[in-house]
């Protein structure tokens, strides 16, 4: 195996055809949500993210910050651990291994798995 090449990592899913990167992601932040907080606080949080902060799931590949920015006034300290679980969950779907990256957002994390992929 190469370099450039990833291994596929059980629960793999191609972020293709059917399933984008974009849409991948946005079913990881459902699932993630719905796994730690229940369906319906988790569907409380996402309306409270297009609300009050006018950021819909679809938005969030772009707007990274703001999704985090979001989810840290909604959960305060605690957003942190869900925006890793998310991180993990999606790297898991994408078929590739979270690694930490001190410094990191967000954003930082979301842009190199899009690059990467």
């Amino acid at each position: 195996m190469s370099k450039t090449e990833t291994k596929s990592l059980p629960g793999a899913v191609a972020p293709s055809g059917k399933h984008n990167f974009d849409e991948v992601l946005q079913l990881t932040i459902r699932e993630t949500l719905t796994g730690v907080f229940g369906n319906r606080s988790a569907r409380t949080i996402i309306r409270t993210m297009e609300r009050v902060h006018s950021l819909r799931l679809e938005d969030v590949p772009e707007k990274g910050q703001m999704f985090n920015s979001a989810l840290e006034e909604i959960l305060g300290t605690g957003h942190q651990i869900i925006e890793d679980l998310i991180l993990e969950n999606f790297s898991i779907k994408l078929g590739q291994k979270f690694e930490y990256i001190e410094n990191y957002a967000f954003a930082d994390y979301i842009n190199n798995m899009k690059g990467s992929k």
